[in-house]
């Protein structure tokens, strides 16, 4: 297990590489084609070819790489070179366009001292309709007709494609999207790892000091004691996190205890507001009683009173 394990660890990075190494070919390709139209790699110049006009020398797909022509190169006869030549496209409009093709003719235009050459594909039977002159020249593939330059079959078709939006976001974007997430869980899982060996070395370290050793190798202690020691030291762990626990919630419990308290301080403050009401409410009520008891006579005269003055009207009634 593993070895799969490396072994697929090995391909992933090596998959990863390549990934990135076209990526960087893609963008320089892309930056330095930005002004002049032409892709540039350190003095070398890729093509991606597009027909079969030069086959058998490549065929459409290739991907061939020319050497950057000097200011006062030097052209042969055979020299297959890549240049600038105007083409009509599909509206009839003159577009320019890169070519490759095999240089057949040097002439001395109108005996003047200005070179063209007369270019031909291999796989055409008429020469180009159009002189090429050394400034529409972009680079030299091969010289003198030796057909030893850079050729990588088919790549050049894989390079039109990953130019492409949805080429570059499918071959590039998305694969250093998936080895991010690879790599971000293999961290984790490298630390998890990591802190569970720094455990094991713990617990057979205090294992060892229990034993009297106090040596920093644990390879004195037997299989059955490094066991016994991981287990010691896991219950420990765990014993004193419990421990840790109930002290992380008593704050909560004082903080809900503390209106209480705080209900109970206010009670005993209000104490003596009550007493004093109830103090002053008795002397009140005591004078009501007073009050009452004071009434109560005065009706018992006033009915008596009052009889003696019947019997005098009933006496007078006599008498008449």
């Amino acid at each position: 297990m593993e070895v799969l394990k490396k072994i697929l660890n090995i391909v992933i990075d090596i998959f990863i590489v390549l990934v990135v190494i076209i990526s960087a070919i893609i963008a320089i390709v892309s930056i330095t084609a930005r002004d002049s139209g032409v892709a540039n790699l350190f003095g070398y110049v890729p093509f991606s070819v597009q027909s079969n006009s030069m086959s058998p020398v490549f065929e459409t797909g290739d991907l061939i790489v020319g050497k950057q022509v000097e200011p006062d190169q030097e052209y042969h006869v055979g020299d297959i070179i890549t240049f600038w030549t105007s083409i009509k496209d599909a509206n009839d409009n003159d577009v320019s366009v890169l070519n490759t093709h095999r240089i057949v003719k040097i002439t001395d235009r109108y005996n003047t001292g200005t070179i063209v050459y007369e270019t031909k594909g291999d796989n055409n039977d008429i020469q180009d309709k159009d002189w090429v002159i050394a400034d529409a020249i972009v680079s030299v593939w091969s010289k003198e007709g030796a057909d030893d330059g850079i050729k990588i079959e088919k790549l050049g078709s894989v390079l039109d494609y990953l130019r492409k939006p949805s080429g570059f976001f499918f071959a590039i974007v998305l694969p250093m999207i998936a080895f991010f997430i690879y790599e971000l869980i293999r961290f984790i899982t490298n630390f998890m790892n990591y802190n569970k060996e720094k455990q094991k070395e713990a617990a057979l370290q205090a294992a060892k000091e229990m034993l009297g050793d106090t040596s920093s190798d644990s390879s004195g202690l037997s299989e059955e004691q490094k066991a016994q020691a991981i287990l010691d030291f896991l219950e420990k762990q765990k014993a004193e996190k419990e421990a840790e626990s109930p002290a992380e919630d008593a704050p909560a419990e004082a903080v809900e205890e503390a209106p209480a308290a705080e209900d109970a301080a206010e009670e005993a403050d209000d104490a003596p507001a009550a007493e004093e009401a109830a103090q002053a409410e008795a002397p009140a009520a005591e004078d009501s009683e007073q009050a009452d008891e004071t009434e109560q006579p005065a009706t018992a005269e006033t009915e008596a009173v009052t009889e003696p003055e019947q019997e005098t009207e009933v006496l007078d009634a006599s008498e008449d």
